[in-house]
């Protein structure tokens, strides 16, 4: 069983961290004064931005299973709150493509 959390650890953490990295990136491009720094800096966020959007799912059933399967309360605390967290950010982020956004 440890092999198996050990597993969705790793996956849950390369989702989180190829998000977050991906959203400090796009942050970073919009205060960039240079109007055509800003499109390459953008252009080049989008390979990371596709893997991160590919890999969100996984780290949401990753936390989720995680969170499930863990004995340790920090760790099922931390999982789940992960997990949630992303979700936010997958629907917040499918609101705004539909057209539903703010």
């Amino acid at each position: 069983m440890k092999i198996v959390q050990l597993v969705l650890r790793v996956l849950m953490w390369i989702a989180v961290g190829s998000k977050l990295t991906t959203m400090a990136g796009v942050a970073a491009a919009r205060r960039s004064p240079d109007a055509d720094g800003e499109e390459i800096a953008l252009l080049l966020l989008a390979v990371p931005a596709e893997i991160a959007a590919r890999l969100e799912g996984v780290g949401i059933a990753a936390g989720a299973l995680l969170a499930m399967t863990s004995d340790d309360w920090d760790e099922k605390v931390l999982a789940g709150g992960l997990s949630a967290g992303m979700s936010v950010l997958v629907l917040d982020r499918l609101m705004n493509e539909y057209g539903h956004g703010y």
